[in-house]
């Protein structure tokens, strides 16, 4: 089959939402954070100084089979200044994976090429968060190594997710142990101690729901996020971009909200994705004075029995940092490895921070475990030389 490949920086001009969801469904490993309200708000909210290329691949019947968005940047990368290549999604998407139709395997080379032609200098390109699901990955590897670009692999992190699909309320409930569910009760017993407490799970509609996310936004700026500067309601480009999102999700039925308000007052939310069926837990906060009331574990709770009663065929923790725990460990039956791919350009930037990133710093870490390893045996052989020169005293 025949296939025409172009490059646009109008992503309103090139395709639809319609055309975009088409595509979806023919995309196995499709998320939400690829979806048009994602793309079509990403697009919106660029950073200053970014350009957005997208690659769009049709057939001979001009049917939309693959779109790949980013956003290209100025980057310094082992010393070197560079082009580099984002999703255009990237900073707030949690997982997002190339959108092509999945049965249609030979547009990855076509991809890789276009990518080597591209009408614009690049050197490094970042695929971060892409999650190890089927052949996915191993299929992108094969891909590299047919072309002439470059790519290494390294896992981020691991992503609890829990199955509800075929299982009822109690099924599901069964799979908690027993230390976890007396934290749960122990929580609740002390939540129920507070006056006129209301544990709220829904999909909203776009109707008032901006003051709505001004509560959730109230609660974010007083936690521990606010406090840091790391939430996603944070002032500035957080806020711009989430008060544009959400409404678009809720439209679509795609924003899935959970909360505990005590006394009328919202002191605990989950701001939650719903997408073929699945939650993803991508936001939670609390009020600081509450802490102790473990509200992030009984609004869980509530949230996994609600959506087992109502039929969704998973619970997702969308993405865990590197170093940090989410309680759907304690449930889950799926772990879902996310890795960070980097795409090296043969171009002369593209090789040298390759050379350094790839062979220099991997070799220098293999070198440190081998020294390290060698003054261990060295440390452990020294009492024992010790005792022999004793006793031949």
């Amino acid at each position: 089959m025949k296939y025409v490949v172009g490059w646009t920086q109008d992503l309103l001009g090139s395709t639809t939402a319609y055309e975009l969801q088409v595509l979806l469904e023919s995309v196995n490993n499709a998320t939400v954070f690829s979806d048009w309200p994602w793309l079509q708000s990403s697009f919106e909210h660029l950073p200053a100084g970014r350009e957005v290329w997208i690659l769009l691949v049709r057939d001979d019947q001009q049917r939309l089979c693959a779109i790949l968005p980013f956003q290209r940047l100025k980057a310094v990368i082992a010393g070197i200044a560079c082009w580099q290549l984002r999703w255009l999604q990237h900073e707030f998407a949690d997982r997002v994976v190339p959108v092509i139709d999945s049965s249609l395997p030979a547009l990855r080379a076509v991809v890789t090429q276009a990518l080597e032609n591209a009408p614009f200098a690049w050197d490094t390109m970042i695929w971060n968060e892409m999650p190890e699901q089927g052949a996915l990955l191993e299929d992108w590897r094969a891909a590299a190594r047919e072309s002439r670009l470059l790519m290494a692999m390294e896992q981020k992190s691991v992503c609890p997710v829990l199955t509800l699909e075929g299982r009822s309320a109690e099924e599901v409930e069964a799979s908690l142990s027993k230390s976890a569910k007396q934290r749960v009760k122990r929580a609740r017993k002390r939540l129920m101690q507070e006056k006129n407490v209301q544990i709220v799970h829904e999909v909203p509609g776009p109707e008032h729901l901006l003051a709505r996310l001004e509560e959730l936004r109230d609660v974010e700026n007083r936690s521990w996020k606010g406090e840091e500067g790391v939430g996603v309601f944070s002032e500035g480009a957080p806020w711009d971009f989430f008060r544009t999102l959400s409404p678009r999700l809720a439209e679509r039925g795609q924003l899935d909200l959970g909360e505990i308000r005590i006394d009328g007052q919202l002191v605990s939310y989950r701001y939650g994705l719903r997408y073929r069926g699945v939650f993803l837990d991508y936001n939670l906060a609390f009020l600081p004075e509450y802490h102790k009331l473990g509200l992030g574990r009984i609004l869980l709770d509530d949230l996994v029995a609600d959506c087992a009663k109502k039929g969704y065929r998973a619970m997702d923790a969308s993405r865990v940092g590197r170093h940090s725990q989410h309680l759907l460990f304690e449930r889950a039956d799926t772990l879902i490895n996310h890795w960070h791919l980097r795409w090296y350009n043969a171009s002369a930037g593209g090789r040298a921070i390759w050379f350094l990133n790839e062979v220099l710093k991997m070799n220098a870490k293999r070198m440190r475990k081998l020294w390290r390893e060698w003054k261990q045996a060295r440390a452990a052989a020294a009492p024992a030389k010790a005792g022999e020169g004793q006793a031949s005293e």
